[in-house]
């Protein structure tokens, strides 16, 4: 197997998590989905793939099945990256859950074009998909992701000045999209590499809980951005999500400094099998 081909197929496999994500929204906005379960089918779709992908790693699952998910929580490396996982996450939706009276009420787009928008946006996301995927290989799981995470806090930003301006707001919305799933590569790769480390039977445990994790960060991001826009308005959610991400940026630098400290190199030393 080719050394890109491990962070790549994750990405491919996210990516389409993504378009779930967006189809799920755009089906909100035209009035031809009524229900939330798409999330959870478009999680059992990711791991399924990468699970079929990824068949070599299914050495040592025998000994895995026994070990407990407390246990993998109780290594303070993976704790550091599942809360990576969630900050990261729940910084960039908690704008993203109201992007589409963001883009109504402020950027003064009809109903219909937010549909449009969103589906475009959905294109976006498996773009920038593969494209931090490709980074994680070229530069190493925690370069790529300080460039992400760092990227994705200046995009959110952005948005809180370009969201009156439609063309401007539209923009700002793509390049959201080319960086908003761009990191999960580079987690998903992190995390096995973390758990082949400090709890190699538990590989598949550690990797499914950084799913959680993902999950959790929606979760929180949507009671957040409802206290936000309630108390203080709908559009303090893009630049509270920045530095709720600029948090999840600070996680990574320390995760290398220890990483630096423990004489752990930057790359592995050959593919990462991711997964789930």
């Amino acid at each position: 197997r080719k050394k890109g081909e491990g962070n790549e197929a994750a990405a491919v496999a996210d990516g389409r998590l993504g378009i779930h994500q967006q189809q799920a929204r755009l089906g909100q906005h035209l009035g031809l989905l009524q229900q939330r379960g798409r999330w959870g089918v478009g999680d059992v779709a990711r791991h399924e793939e990468c699970a079929a992908d990824e068949g070599d790693h299914a050495q040592g699952r025998e000994g895995e099945e026994g070990l407990a998910p407390a246990e993998v929580l109780a290594e303070p490396r993976l704790l550091l990256v599942y809360a990576k996982t969630a900050i990261g996450y729940g910084g960039s939706f908690i704008p993203f859950t109201f992007l589409a009276p963001i883009l109504t009420d402020v950027s003064g787009f009809s109903a219909g074009a937010v549909g449009w928008v969103m589906l475009v946006y959905g294109v976006s996301v498996a773009v920038g998909n593969i494209w931090g995927g490709r980074l994680a290989d070229r530069l190493g799981p925690i370069p790529a992701l300080r460039i992400v995470f760092a990227l994705l806090a200046a995009v959110l930003l952005l948005l809180q000045f370009t969201a009156p301006h439609p063309w401007l707001a539209l923009v700002t919305v793509l390049l959201w999209g080319a960086v908003a799933f761009g990191n999960v590569p580079g987690l998903q790769v992190y995390v096995v590499k973390q758990a082949e480390r400090f709890t190699p039977q538990a590989v598949d445990v550690a990797s499914g809980l950084n799913i959680a994790a993902f999950n959790l960060g929606i979760a929180g991001a949507a009671w957040a951005g409802g206290l936000i826009v309630t108390h203080l308005g709908l559009m303090h959610t893009p630049w509270i999500g920045a530095v709720v991400v600029l948090g999840s940026l600070a996680l990574t630098h320390y995760s290398g400094v220890l990483d630096r400290r423990a004489g752990i190199p930057v790359h592995s030393n050959g593919p990462v099998p991711v997964g789930h």
